[in-house]
């Protein structure tokens, strides 16, 4: 059984490697920095919110708990862009 990825829109995101992202639905572009960047590539590869909080405290050697709420503000930044229905 298929699972439904709720930031499944984030997989139409072109994004290059200098963290430039254009949207080709709607013609809209944004310029994301290393994090922004990482987290959009997770949420489209499937991983959950909670998946992508772990990587990044991982990534950045921190506490989780320092991170969690900066990635909720994040993915709720997308949803006000359209860019998402994934809950934070």
């Amino acid at each position: 059984m298929q699972t439904h990825n709720p930031f499944s829109a984030l997989t139409r995101l072109n994004i290059n490697d200098q963290g430039f992202a254009f949207d080709p639905v709607n013609g809209a572009s944004y310029t994301l920095n290393d994090t922004a960047s990482r987290i959009i590539r997770e949420l489209a590869a499937g991983n959950s919110s909670e998946q992508v909080t772990e990587n990044l405290a991982d990534w950045f050697l921190v506490d989780i708990d320092e991170i969690r709420s900066d990635v909720r503000d994040f993915i709720e930044q997308l949803r006000c862009r359209g860019l998402t229905g994934g809950e934070a």
